[in-house]
């Protein structure tokens, strides 16, 4: 085992670990094969296309936020406007527009998910529950169920950023090399 290991997520050095082999990722089997998604090493265990990983970076937040912001307002607007009273065709292509808005990725990372074996993840019961909604006729619940669950996500997000950036301004305080 080599003396100096650096951090994943800050990049710090750490005392004890080989990293010898670690070109990117969390481990050397991360980075050498994107393929294996399931691996174990120094005692823990990682599954990358597992139910809670969340690679926002991957995604443009403000972006994320504008379509919720959208999806919001065209709720809003069905549900307390006369607009679409008297043309349900209409508000039911509205509805799927907020629905899809505020969720395709969840259902697409679903879909995707049942592909991979992985069935039963948060995308999968968020999916099924807001579609069981639209089929029961409860339109504004199932978009509601991805809106809420779009800004958890987003509110995860920043949180998971903000920890970030506190453990590095802690390690720049510890004088740990990043």
């Amino acid at each position: 085992m080599s003396e100096n290991t650096t951090n994943t997520i800050t990049k710090a050095p750490i005392k004890g670990i080989d990293t010898s082999a670690i070109s990117s990722g969390c481990c050397a089997s991360c980075s050498t094969d994107k393929k294996q998604n399931n691996h174990d090493h120094d005692g823990h265990h990682h599954d990358h296309d597992g139910h809670h990983h969340h690679h926002h970076e991957e995604m443009d937040t403000k972006i994320f936020l504008i379509r919720l912001v959208i999806s919001f307002c065209i709720l809003i607007a069905i549900n307390f406007t006369e607009l679409f009273s008297s043309h349900d065709i209409v508000e039911l292509i509205f509805y799927i527009i907020a629905y899809l808005l505020a969720g395709y990725e969840v259902a697409y990372n679903a879909i995707r998910n049942i592909f991979k074996g992985n069935v039963f993840d948060e995308n999968f019961l968020m999916t099924i529950a807001s579609l069981g909604a639209f089929l029961l006729g409860e339109r504004a619940e199932g978009v509601s169920v991805m809106i809420f669950y779009g800004v958890g996500e987003l509110l995860q997000n920043i949180a998971v950023e903000r920890s970030k950036k506190d453990i590095a301004q802690l390690m720049d305080i510890l004088g740990i090399q990043q």
